[in-house]
């Protein structure tokens, strides 16, 4: 590979410089693009920077923070996911989008069968906007 040009180290510049290498040897044959965490390296690697993933990402989030937010609802996720989290501390800033997308859809099964629960049908917040929302 061929040295970087020297131009400003933006998301826009580093994009093109990689786009244009996987273009030359063929995207099949690119398993992994890695960088480092820098935010000008992620502007346009971040999976939030993609239109098709942001409403799952506001309703992943949506979920994780109603969760995460209330003692109850706290409880039951790790009663019901085998004292699994949900959220993982971050490997980096850029990855927790995805890890508690990963997560979520591990643990969808019991989620789906804690939201139809008689435990959070007794639950204070099971009538409330928010928690009526949740699982649906």
């Amino acid at each position: 590979m061929e040295e970087y040009p020297h131009k400003a180290h933006t998301s826009q510049n580093i994009y093109e410089y990689v786009d244009s290498y996987i273009q030359k040897v063929g995207h099949e044959h690119v398993v992994q693009v890695v960088t480092d965490d820098a935010t000008n390296n992620m502007g346009r690697q971040s999976i939030e920077a993609f239109p098709r993933f942001k409403k799952i990402l506001d309703q992943a989030k949506k979920l994780t923070i109603f969760i995460y937010a209330h003692q109850k609802t706290l409880e039951m996720m790790r009663s019901y996911t085998n004292k699994t989290e949900i959220m993982r501390p971050r490997v980096t800033r850029f990855s927790s989008a995805f890890l508690t997308l990963q997560r979520l859809s591990k643990k969808k099964d019991q989620l789906r069968h804690m939201f139809s629960s008689t435990e959070w049908e007794e639950c204070k917040f099971y009538d409330t906007p928010k928690g009526f929302a949740r699982y649906k």
